[in-house]
């Protein structure tokens, strides 16, 4: 691979980050943001990508903030949409399911997020639907979606090209050395998904909220929390 033609792009989307990997006129959207339309249009203009050029989006789970402008972008990109087989049903009725566990700090976003009515958008139908891992190469670049699972049952990570993980909420990075999210529905299954991430030995690894991990810092954190 000819590292300089490829491009990560990432766009603060309302609440959470939405990315865009670019390779040679080639794009993959993973997730979609809950809020600025204009900004993605902005930022995708300003480095020269159609919407049209964008083949594949994939969604790391059907939570608010990552679904909200699915709707919106769909009816401008006309591509296939990618969910787990656990969120297909929240994505077609446009609802969030409620994380079943959160520390405190979550449970107080969930419900100022409740309370400003958040949690509804427009209902998309997803054109891929997995449960399990899927590859593909269509892009010109190697995509791998894993199940990673324990934030919600629909969690997914995209590793591009073997060297960089998409991993959603499954990590956090907001609070400086806390990598832990707020919601997590099945902590055992999320320490066995930090477990199957580590173990790729990706170079770093971008969550839904906050800025890229390095696999260093990842593991020190499993390591402190698991080890």
């Amino acid at each position: 691979m000819n590292e300089s033609t490829m491009k990560i792009i990432k766009i603060n989307a309302g609440q959470s980050n939405l990315y865009v990997i670019n390779k040679n006129n080639r794009n993959l959207m993973i997730d979609a943001g809950n809020n600025g339309l204009q900004k993605i249009d902005n930022v995708l203009k300003t480095n020269s990508i159609n919407y049209k050029e964008i083949e594949l989006i994939v969604l790391t789970h059907t939570h608010y903030d990552h679904v909200n402008l699915l709707y919106e972008l769909n009816k401008k990109i006309y591509c296939e949409i990618l969910v787990h087989k656990a969120g297909e049903r929240y994505l077609k009725f446009g609802q969030t399911p409620d994380p079943q566990n959160g520390n405190a700090i979550g449970k107080f976003i969930l419900l100022l997020n409740k309370i400003g009515g958040k949690g509804k958008f427009n209902p998309v139908v997803p054109d891929i639907v997995i449960s399990g891992e899927y590859f593909t190469d269509r892009l010109g670049f190697d995509v791998d979606i894993i199940p990673t699972p324990g934030h919600t049952a629909d969690s997914i990570s995209i590793i591009v090209d073997k060297k960089w993980a998409f991993v959603g909420d499954t990590l956090f990075n907001i609070i400086p050395g806390r990598f832990y999210p707020f919601f997590v529905e099945n902590k055992e299954k999320l320490k066995q998904s930090w477990k199957t991430l580590l173990n790729l030995e990706c170079d770093y690894y971008f969550p839904g909220h906050g800025s890229k991990i390095s696999y260093d810092r990842f593991n020190a954190a499993y390591q402190k929390l698991f080890g």
